[in-house]
């Protein structure tokens, strides 16, 4: 087959995790896939980023800049769907909610990582609601297969999608072995003793939670020379977590890092803590429990099975949740052997291509 991938929402370094979801699935498919050819359409933005893949993937660079949000959508419904009748695409695959509605004889496939415009408005502003709402919820009307990245995305998706349920199809992600590979050889930070947070800054990432939770956790003899690691950026809660971090002493935040940094600090963290309370996958809990780390989440339902016994729930209450640290962190030698072995690429290729033929 040939097969489209839609990546003209992708801005590189400002669309968070969905960019990281396809950078990952891109090359899961040129390391597993032999069989089927590629085209990747990309915007001016992105189009030069990608030619570390090998020839079976054809770069076309359409004449769009992603930055203008309602230009790139117009295009996307209006143009792109003659690119693809061009290229004789047999499936156009779109990674990051949104996909062209109407391409006649081509099988669209969508990844709607949440429906968060639904269970948290909060997060978005009046016009960026809006058009997030009519935007992907039309492209998920005319897309002839959605898939999600976990068992809980899927159940808030069908609560408010219900006759979705037959074209719903759940693809959990994996962990790139370069990252399992680099976890054994990682050097330590210059930061000795840390806690580790990676994550956005909006309102259900519960940042704020973690800084009131460290200023009062470091009053304890215990964990006095302790630092909080931040790691993440974009949000809501931006500013307010920004004031915070200034007040507060031994706070290292990192808007980004590095690959090989990033999984230096998760190597070497104490405890990671993210207290998030609704994740359409969650890549940094899944990314710690890889490097041997015990992980307090906001929330054990959002995360798979075969992690959840190595999750500690937190209660969002200060007082309660400093008892959970401390006990985690006394038992966080004990807990670290189980290997994740579902979440391996080889396993994501054979389920993406399976939506792709339709089987």
């Amino acid at each position: 087959m040939i097969i489209g991938i839609n990546l003209l929402y992708l801005i590189p370094n400002q669309v968070g995790g969905t960019e990281y979801y396809a950078r990952s699935i891109l090359s899961a498919l040129d390391a597993h896939d032999p069989n089927n050819n590629y085209i990747l359409f990309c915007n001016q933005e992105n189009c030069h980023s990608f030619k570390n893949l090998s020839k079976k993937f054809k770069i076309v660079c359409l004449p769009i800049h992603a930055s203008n949000r309602i230009a790139r959508i117009l295009y996307e419904q209006l143009i792109f769907p003659f690119e693809i009748l061009k290229y004789s695409c047999d499936v156009c695959y779109s990674p990051g909610y949104i996909g062209p509605a109407l391409v006649p004889g081509v099988r669209k496939v969508v990844t709607v990582h949440d429906t968060n415009w639904k269970d948290h408005p909060e997060d978005f502003s009046f016009i960026s609601y809006w058009a997030t709402k009519l935007v992907t919820e039309f492209s998920m009307l005319f897309a002839t297969q959605l898939i999600v990245s976990s068992d809980f995305a899927k159940q808030r998706l069908l609560h408010f999608f219900p006759f979705y349920a037959k074209k719903t199809q759940v693809v959990w992600p994996g962990i790139e072995e370069s990252f399992k590979k680099a976890v054994a050889t990682a050097p330590k930070p210059k930061i000795k003793k840390y806690l580790l947070t990676v994550s956005a800054f909006y309102p259900h990432k519960k940042i704020t939670y973690v800084l009131d939770l460290f200023e009062e956790l470091k009053k304890h003899p215990d964990f006095k020379d302790y630092s909080l690691v931040l790691i993440g950026n974009n949000g809501n809660d931006k500013q307010k977590v920004l004031d915070k971090i200034a007040i507060l002493t031994d706070v290292h935040y990192f808007p980004k890092v590095s690959y090989s940094d990033l999984i230096s600090y998760y190597k070497h963290a104490a405890l990671v803590i993210q207290p998030s309370i609704y994740e359409g996958f969650g890549y940094p809990v899944y990314e710690a429990i890889t490097a041997g780390k015990r992980v307090l989440v906001g929330n054990k339902k959002l995360y798979h099975l075969t992690v959840q016994k190595n999750l500690s729930e937190i209660t969002h209450s200060v007082s309660n949740d400093i008892k959970l640290i401390k006990n985690t962190y006394k038992n966080s030698n004990t807990a670290n052997d189980t290997a994740i072995t579902f979440f391996k690429y080889k396993r994501v290729v054979a389920d993406l291509l399976e939506t792709f033929y339709g089987t």
